[in-house]
This record gives structure tokens, C-alpha cells and sequence, in this order.
């Protein structure tokens, strides 16, 4: 005989209750049975949304000097491949082999004149072909050296340059004396590029950093219509700009997002290049509602400026109107994430298509 035993178990599911059936003093009992509840539902709640964010951040893929500002020097290079990391070892085959090269430049019998164990003499007629090869060697290198430039050359290894390279036997201090020499015209010749690059009407403005004597200086580059200006200075503040232009106001400042290269001009755009890799970063992190539909735009935009010179002002303006109206409708859409929410931000602080900016990019 078998017995069955039927076991009830408690799931922890809430009775319901027939509100209108209750006194009311049941009813204050019960809110006051609830209120503890509600604190902890709360408190889960923001549990859960910090839970939420920290998964976000930890899915986003990593900012590359591709789809952010992040410098080159801090990208993350790839491994160079190694011979037969990927490509199997062939496999050896007798009988095969480069055929002989049918006019060598030298033929080279090799003959013993005796016996290389009793020194015994050992006329040639004694021996017989034993290999046939080709031994190629390689022709005199004659390297052909290209200098680029270096950081931070001394005087000791400059003089030692000269020598090696291009059999200049020149001293430490007549190196000394010709950078002396120097040093005037180049201070006109960069007055000359200051002065070029502060008339100009659009000035495009950028910032990086550089390692002088063991320190960090930034290395600040005004780009104008003629001429492309470079300082280094220890600040990466508004005072860098402000004691260079002075009361000189371009009429077009074109930048990122930093807040000391903002109200240098009469009217600023955001640089597209920037807005680019950010837009870059945010579909990567899913935005496919703005930021894809923004990049599209960009690249539009970069488009059309690459064959500027070749347009008329009235053609330049259409497609400044209709730049402006899918930027409106783009606007309308809803970011999906927080990369994303960030570049519409970046759109709505600086308009990426200035009027001043257009009316002036063939100029």
C-alpha cells in the first residue's frame, strides 16, 4: 500500500483583502503595516537604478582616440602579428627546391686538394658532383637616411649627428652660436604668423598636451586662414587666449567643448571633428535614436565643406538651410543612454552650423 502526503507550502503570496469590508481601524492598521514597505520599496529602487548605471558603464565600450578627444599617445595598440601566429608551418616536401639561376655571376667549384683525415692528396679526377646550389648574397647596403624631427635634442648629440650623417666635424658652441643667431629671425618670422593668424575672421583653436623640463605645459594651436600658430604654455586657461589676442575679437571661434576656449569670438561653433568622435562613441553605446542619425549629418556636413571652394554663396547657403532643418528634426528624437543625452547637450550649447561660420568658409 502506498501512502501519499500532501505538504501545502507558504509562497509568500498577499491575500487579497476586501478594502470595503474593513473597519476603520482595521485600515489605519493595515497603512501603518505598509509604511515600512514603501521606505524599503523606495531604497530598492534607487538600488536598483545605481545598479542599472553601474552596468551601463561597465557595458559601453572603451573611448578610443577614434570615437572620442582622447589623444593618439593614449590609444591602445594593437600587437604586431608574428610569423606563424596564424599561417601553419609548411610542411616539408623532398625534391623541391628554387631552380638553379641560369646566368650566375660567379661559378664556383669546390674541390678538395686532399683528404681531409690522412692529408693525403686527392686529385680532382678522383671526385664527382656531389650538390648543385645557388648561394645568394646580398648586394652593399647603402641606407638612404630621412630626417623627420626630435624632441629635446642636445648640443652633444646634435654635434655627433652632424659627424655621422653628413661628415660635419661642427663644435657644441658654434651650434651654440648659429641658434643665437637664429633666434632673431625666427621671433620675426613667428611675429609675422601671430600677426597673420589674429586677422583672421575665423580662427580655429585646440589644445594638447606637452612634457617640458619633467612638467606638463599644453601645447596651444591657433589655426587661421593663412597661417597656423603654435605656443607652449604651462596653463591650459582662458588667460593663455586673452594675452595673446588681447581686445582682438575673430568673428567665428570654432572649438570643443572646454570652457576656456569659449567667448574668445563673436560667435562660436562647436568643431565638428570633435562632435564626430563623440556621436562615434555614443552609437557604439547603442544610440541609434539621435546619434546615429546625427553622425550621418556630420559626415553630410564635412561633405559638403570639402568642395566648398567650388561652390557658389547662393548654393552654400541652401545647403545651409537644409543642414539646419534635419538638425531640427534630428533634435526632436530622444537619446538612448547617456553618451548619447551628452552629445545633444553639446549640440544644444553650440550650434554645430553658425551662420557666421558658413558666410565666412570660402573666404
Amino acid at each position: 500500500m502506498t501512502r501519499s502526503r500532501a505538504t501545502r507550502f507558504n509562497l509568500g503570496v498577499t491575500p487579497h483583502i476586501e478594502l470595503s469590508k474593513l473597519t476603520e481601524t482595521e485600515k489605519d492598521a493595515l497603512i501603518l503595516a505598509l509604511l515600512p514597505l514603501v521606505s524599503q520599496l523606495e531604497a530598492a529602487q534607487k538600488r536598483i537604478a545605481a545598479l542599472e548605471a553601474q552596468v551601463e558603464a561597465l557595458t559601453r565600450p572603451p573611448k578610443t582616440p577614434d570615437n572620442s578627444s582622447k589623444p593618439p599617445s593614449q590609444g591602445q595598440k594593437s600587437n604586431r602579428p608574428q610569423p606563424g601566429d596564424d599561417t601553419p608551418p609548411r610542411k616539408p616536401r623532398p625534391g623541391v627546391g628554387r631552380a638553379l639561376h641560369p646566368n650566375p655571376d660567379r661559378v664556383v667549384d669546390a674541390t678538395l686538394a686532399a683528404c681531409p683525415h690522412c692529408r693525403r692528396a686527392f686529385p680532382a679526377e678522383w671526385q664527382t658532383p656531389q650538390q648543385v646550389y645557388d648561394r645568394i648574397e646580398l648586394p652593399p647596403i647603402k641606407p638612404d637616411v630621412y630626417l623627420h624631427y626630435a624632441h629635446a635634442i642636445g648640443l652633444e648629440r646634435l654635434a655627433a649627428l652632424m659627424g655621422e650623417m653628413f661628415a660635419l666635424s661642427i663644435s657644441e658652441g658654434a651650434i651654440s652660436n648659429m641658434l643665437a643667431r637664429a633666434r632673431d629671425p625666427l621671433l620675426a618670422a613667428a611675429a609675422a604668423i601671430r600677426e597673420t593668424v589674429m586677422t583672421s575672421k575665423v580662427v580655429c583653436s585646440d589644445e594638447t598636451s606637452a612634457r617640458v623640463t619633467g612638467k606638463t605645459w599644453w601645447e596651444w594651436v591657433f589655426v587661421g586662414t593663412l597661417a597656423v600658430l603654435h605656443i607652449i604654455r604651462p596653463s591650459r586657461g582662458k588667460a593663455v587666449v586673452r594675452d595673446l589676442f588681447g581686445a582682438i575679437q575673430p568673428t567665428v571661434w570654432v572649438s570643443d567643448m572646454l570652457g576656456s576656449q569659449r567667448g574668445h569670438g563673436a560667435d562660436w561653433q562647436v568643431c565638428l571633428a570633435h562632435l564626430l568622435r563623440d556621436a562615434r562613441y555614443a552609437v557604439e553605446c547603442g544610440d541609434i535614436a539621435f546619434s546615429a542619425a546625427f553622425k550621418r549629418l556630420l559626415l553630410r556636413a564635412i561633405a559638403i565643406g570639402r568642395r566648398r571652394d567650388a561652390l557658389k554663396d547662393a548654393t552654400l547657403k541652401q545647403y545651409h538651410a537644409d543642414l539646419d532643418r534635419r538638425l531640427d528634426r534630428i533634435m526632436a528624437a530622444i537619446p538612448i543612454g547617456e553618451p548619447g543625452g551628452t552629445v545633444r547637450i553639446f549640440v544644444c550649447a553650440g550650434r554645430p552650423f553658425t551662420d557666421q561660420a558658413c558666410a565666412l568658409a570660402k573666404r
